[in-house]
């Protein structure tokens, strides 16, 4: 799985990068630096495994491009094929036998963070991988899928601005509650994330029913649909994450 993990730490490092530091190319090119170097760092330093490298590399510079301009020219399935064509691939190596150590291996024996206690470099680049990937990468792939799928932003039906239904602190609910949920799988704790999603609903019903007494607003269905689309490609994306740590 060391090749997943790398990938995965290349679109999180790119994606928060962008978030801080919207600029063009930087962060696709920050992120397969920063794999190609976290890479040799584990002695990934053959001839075959540099190749990977390069690949992994060239998969997080094409997601960089394809979520720029696929939000500009409304070809959000570009960036969603690259994201998912790149996990079949690296998913695909995985009987490619590469044993990571190096100065990741040396740092990981002499941490003293007990949470990596015990964990291979592999298991810990995948771990690092996952946690990035609930962060920008998760909101980066929920917008990309609303808009894929023509799911409406309430706050801007009709064309106008609805103050009411705008869904602030997402960004940052979004990618706490995916880490929140990981964590609790981790954890063993499934029945506790259940409840989260559970709690998140309740939380969700005073918009709802906003939506359905205002009767300039978007409409219930409309705050329904983008709210379970929404949430569900959120959980996904935690619940998948728990699948490759298995």
């Amino acid at each position: 799985m060391i090749w997943t993990a790398l990938l995965l730490v290349g679109f999180g490092v790119t994606d928060l990068v962008f978030s801080v530091r919207p600029m063009r190319h930087v962060p696709e090119v920050v992120g397969a630096v920063g794999v190609v170097l976290l890479g040799l760092l584990s002695d990934l330093t053959e001839p075959r495994e540099v190749l990977l490298l390069a690949v992994i590399a060239v998969i997080v510079l094409a997601w960089g491009q394809a979520v720029t301009r696929g939000f500009a020219a409304r070809r959000e399935w570009v960036a969603l094929a690259v994201f998912g064509g790149g996990l079949v691939v690296t998913l695909a190596l995985s009987p490619v036998d590469a044993y990571a150590g190096g100065l990741v291996g040396d740092w990981l024996d002499r941490t003293p963070l007990t949470v990596l206690a015990g964990l291979a470099a592999e298991q810990a680049l995948l771990l690092a991988g996952v946690m990035l990937v609930q962060l920008s990468t998760g909101n980066v792939l929920v917008r990309l899928v609303l808009a894929a799928t023509g799911t409406v932003n309430p706050a801007r039906t009709a064309g106008r601005s609805v103050p009411s239904y705008r869904l602030k602190g997402g960004r940052l609910l979004g990618p706490m509650e995916r880490v929140f949920i990981v964590g609790l799988g981790l954890a063993g704790q499934l029945t506790a994330a259940s409840i989260v999603v559970a709690a998140k609903g309740l939380l969700r019903w005073p918009e709802l029913q906003a939506a359905r007494d205002e009767e300039r607003g978007p409409g219930i269905h409309v705050v329904t649909e983008y709210f379970l689309v929404g949430s569900f490609v959120s959980w996904m994306i935690a619940l998948g994450s728990l699948v490759l740590l298995a």
